[in-house]
């Protein structure tokens, strides 16, 4: 029966000593009490002297509380086995060894005494292939991002690439507009101016009182519209160029729109044309006065066009929450639908004779819509055929330029 035990245990050291794993016995501190030859083979690596030499000891300073910790914890409890303790050790030539730790503690008889079983396995091969990986991923999201980022830069040009070319498609309409008003609108007013000077230079001594007034009231005209005619391409001009400043102060509404029908009311008579200022003498507004000015002046001068003999003009306002709406009424011709669609368009011509023949360009309605729009506004008209036109502005009563 000895002999049996004898054989079964040698049996159990052949076994233990050509294990294909590493397994090492250490006691409660963790000193190697017994090793195989694989244990061998690794903790070569890290110490020159296995026997006596304490696991804990050898252990790289973050994993020695951590395996301590486990030896203490498997003496106390009833735990036969903790699997997956990853530990570092340092190598003779400094390279950091991982080492995958798996705690056994058998029982021998009769002292019952509790025996701690290690197996060790080197993992390092399979760490740096982890990390290896992490990295390549981590490149692979650092890339995609900036590959985000990029395609979001490119898509930003893109964008701003399609703003010039519609801000340089609206600048070449402006010049056509421009030069076509140059070349025909205001040609013709000076032709005009010429031909009539010409006129009453040469034949003046033939002149009768009556003559002389209708020539002189003809010169008046002329001029006038060509003044206005100035005034407007001044005023585009500066807008195109950005030019125009958005200066808001505080004003009396009713006397603005008076000196206005005052410069407008020899037209207005020419055509016996009432227009009527029934904004209240109280009216105050904080805008930019000249804009202000320009668009009633526009308005106005855009309803006589259009208004006939003994008709009706009349300027109202009214306050709508935050906002001063400024209406202009009149009892013209009226417009069709289709052209109230393009009446504040740029790229579509919508001039047309007034009542008696008058001439226009078109500028003073896309003034109106541009010096509105420098207040944060809002222009539109409503109108019908042979009922006449209504033409409402609305102004944020605090200043905000856009």
């Amino acid at each position: 029966m000895i002999l049996q035990e004898q054989i079964r245990n040698d049996d159990y050291k052949q076994i233990f000593k050509f294990a294909p794993s590493a397994i090492i016995e250490i006691d409660d501190s963790g000193c190697i009490l017994n090793y195989n030859l694989s244990a061998e083979s690794l903790l070569s690596q890290i110490t020159e002297e296995i026997p006596n030499t304490n696991l804990i000891d050898i252990a790289s300073s973050e994993s020695r509380e951590k395996i301590s910790g486990i030896i203490s914890h498997l003496l106390k409890s009833k735990l036969e086995e903790f699997t997956g303790l990853e530990a570092e050790f340092e190598s003779h030539d400094l390279s950091i060894l991982t080492l995958l730790l798996r705690f056994s503690v058998i029982e021998s008889a009769p002292e019952d005494e509790k025996r701690i079983f290690v197996t060790l396995e080197d993992i390092s091969k399979y760490k740096e292939d982890q990390q290896y990986y992490r990295r390549y991923f981590e490149e692979i999201q650092i890339t995609r991002d900036d590959l985000e980022v990029r395609t979001s830069e490119l898509a930003m040009l893109n964008e701003k690439l399609r703003q010039s070319e519609i801000e340089l498609e609206k600048m070449n309409k402006n010049k056509d507009r421009f030069f076509s008003i140059i070349s025909h609108d205001l040609r013709s007013p000076f032709n005009s101016l010429l031909g009539l000077t010409r006129w009453m230079m040469e034949d003046f001594d033939s002149f009768s009182k009556e003559e002389i007034k209708e020539s002189v009231t003809n010169l008046y005209q002329v001029s006038e519209g060509l003044f206005h005619l100035l005034e407007d391409l001044l005023d585009w001009s500066r807008i195109q160029f950005n030019r125009i400043d958005f200066q808001p102060e505080v004003f009396n509404l009713h006397n603005v729109i008076t000196r206005v029908l005052t410069s407008l009311k020899p037209v207005a008579i020419e055509k016996n044309i009432n227009v009527v200022n029934l904004v209240s003498k109280n009216c105050t507004i904080n805008a930019d006065q000249h804009m202000i000015q320009a668009i009633i002046r526009n308005l106005v001068n855009n309803s006589i066009k259009f208004t006939p003999h003994f008709g009706l003009i009349k300027i109202t306002a009214g306050f709508d929450l935050e906002d001063l709406i400024i209406l202009v009424e009149d009892t013209g011709v009226g417009m069709t639908s289709r052209t109230l669609q393009n009446l504040f368009k740029l790229e579509s011509k919508t001039t047309t004779k007034g009542t008696e023949g008058e001439s226009g360009t078109g500028l003073g309605l896309l003034i109106c819509r541009e010096f509105v729009e420098k207040h944060n506004g809002k222009i539109w008209a409503t109108s019908e055929l042979e009922k006449g036109s209504k033409f409402f502005i609305r102004i944020p009563l605090e200043p905000k330029a856009n």
